[in-house]
């Protein structure tokens, strides 16, 4: 057994569940960092929560605090499972969400900001101010997930130098990167991204134990939960969030016509912020791909059907993966 410390990122999803059961078993002495948008589905709140009471852990709940003045950068707070925000709160000026669109206009997937700056910016600050900047920080990425582990430009780029493959985690945190340039032949351009994301994983000292410790993938993950007594009581397509511009069409199509009310905060977030920090044109800022606002989502849905895209969604499930595989801090 090990009492080495280490900090988990828990996202609120299936797969950081599993990742801090097995930390936590292991003997690792793990600070659990939940970072909290207020706009995540109730259930996730409870799934958290559940953690907690069911194995003992004291999670760390933590919020944003966007300061309104230009220049000033966002910093935490410690919240609870009471006192976090919560959705339906969202029109309240402190909630972070609101804070946040407020300052820096809607999040979309030309201005990707949420996770940075609701989730990697407060774990940070909160490392930062409590003495954990160099602790091992952990991904609950799996084992069949290597693309959010590594991404597949960067994997290529390795394959030209001696490090051949992200699997080689412990290498890449103490590689000599002016060594390995100069015995390949990479472009300006290869060597920003390797650089970048050799930078990022010295940085934050991320590792990743369930792709290359515990091995864990998406099959391993479903037959935990299964034997548990407790579980995140939302479907796949669902995801932490309400909802969120990461997803497939087919999956917003679908939450739009079981979900509707989800929808309800980003249709008020663009009735009051679009014009915030407009896109580069001057047109107005919506949420989701293709600069499509919410009520054409909710209007797209209506020429749908829920069976059909659920069958849709379930043959493509890896291209359907969206913000469910793919929504925490330190993305590359």
């Amino acid at each position: 057994m090990t009492n080495k410390k280490i900090i988990l990122s828990l996202s609120g999803g299936e797969s950081s569940g599993v990742l801090a059961y097995d930390l936590f078993t292991a003997g690792y002495d793990v600070v659990y960092l939940f970072a909290n948008t207020g706009l995540e589905n109730n259930e996730t709140l409870d799934f958290v929560k559940a953690m907690e009471d069911n194995w003992g852990i004291q999670v760390v709940w933590l919020e944003a605090v966007v300061n309104p003045e230009y220049g000033k950068g966002i910093t935490h707070r410690v919240t609870s499972y009471e006192k976090a925000f919560r959705v339906n709160q969202y029109k309240e000026l402190n909630h972070p969400y609101h804070a946040f669109i407020r300052k820096h206009g809607i999040p979309n997937a030309t201005y990707k900001q949420c996770s940075d700056r609701l989730k990697e910016l407060v774990i940070e600050d909160y490392k930062k101010k409590n003495g954990l900047k160099g602790v091992k920080h952990a991904l609950g990425m799996r084992l069949d997930e290597p693309n959010r582990v590594c991404p597949a430009v960067v994997r290529k780029i390795l394959e030209k130098t001696d490090f051949n493959g992200c699997h080689l985690r412990g290498k890449l945190s103490k590689l000599n990167l002016q060594e390995a340039i100069s015995k390949s032949n990479l472009s300006d351009h290869d060597i920003d991204k390797l650089s970048n994301y050799v930078k990022k994983i010295k940085k934050y000292n991320i590792c990743y134990p369930m792709h290359d410790l515990f091995k864990k993938d998406k099959q391993d993950v479903k037959e935990f939960w299964a034997s548990q007594t407790f579980g995140l009581k939302l479907e796949d397509h669902e995801g932490n969030c309400q909802t969120c511009w990461k997803k497939s069409a087919k999956k917003l199509h679908l939450l739009a016509l079981e979900h509707p009310e989800r929808f309800e905060p980003f249709a008020w977030f663009e009735k009051m912020y679009q014009h915030v920090k407009p896109n580069s044109n001057g047109n107005p800022r919506y949420f989701f791909r293709g600069h499509k606002s919410t009520d054409m989502i909710l209007g797209e849905a209506k020429l749908m059907d829920a069976y059909m895209l659920r069958k849709l969604i379930g043959a493509n499930p890896e291209q359907d993966a969206g913000c469910s595989e793919s929504c925490e801090p330190y993305q590359f």
